[in-house]
């Protein structure tokens, strides 16, 4: 049922941004992370910290796009996700970007 949600939002390569629609230029390779529901989005932009809200969205959200060279810091982030990348939500890889800790364990407090 969830592969047949629509897309309502996306963040966009080309504009470093979230958008309503793909832009012209748009190319599969790029991995676009979606929205599939309001709730997404939202819990999405609440986590931009108030500093970014004017700046472009971090590279790290296309890990398609980024090269070793580009975040060498960031492979060690990464290395313990065993999921594909093109399955991590664009609010995860925002954590990642950010450099914010991730709590695997949702019991934890």
């Amino acid at each position: 049922m969830a592969d047949t949600l629509q897309t309502i939002a996306l963040c966009c390569y080309k504009d470093r941004a979230v958008v309503l629609n793909r832009c012209g230029l748009c190319n599969q390779e790029y991995a676009c992370p979606e929205f599939k529901t309001k709730a997404a989005l939202v819990q999405f932009n609440a986590m931009i910290p108030a500093a970014m809200l004017l700046s472009p969205l971090p590279i790290e959200l296309w890990p398609n796009m980024m090269s070793p060279d580009v975040a060498p810091d960031m492979s060690a982030q990464r290395s313990h996700c065993v999921a594909s990348e093109s399955t991590e939500s664009p609010v995860r890889r925002l954590i990642l970007a950010l450099g914010l800790p991730i709590n695997l364990d949702p019991q934890s407090t």
